[in-house]
């Protein structure tokens, strides 16, 4: 993966920017948790990610259900509430976003 993979321009800037202000960040994608926990971690962007929280396809492939999922499991870790454009999501794809706002998050 740290040969072949890709790091958008931003995406360390952006997750170490959440990690300085204390924003709870995970992973949503349609991998399985322990392959986005490699792929993410080899490309160096898994500091800061909270993986227990995210949401990922072994659980479906719908984006927006698996952003819903994300949001549930970080309010009770958390006790806060991530309703509304309280979830971020940051994608590198179309379905990320379609993915966010079907699930009226922010995308």
């Amino acid at each position: 993966m740290r040969e072949v993979g890709v790091v958008l321009p931003g995406a360390r800037e952006a997750i170490a920017s959440c990690t300085a202000r204390d924003a709870a960040q995970t992973a949503v994608t349609g991998n399985i948790r322990p392959i986005a926990m490699t792929k993410l971690t080899a490309l160096g962007l898994g500091d800061g990610l909270d993986f227990s929280v995210g949401g990922y396809g072994d659980r479906g492939s719908d984006r927006a259900d698996l952003v819903r999922r994300a949001r549930k499991r970080a309010s009770e870790k958390y006790g806060q509430d991530f309703a509304g454009t309280r979830a971020v999501v940051i994608g590198d794809t179309p379905h990320d976003v379609r993915g966010a706002l079907d699930a009226d998050a922010l995308a």
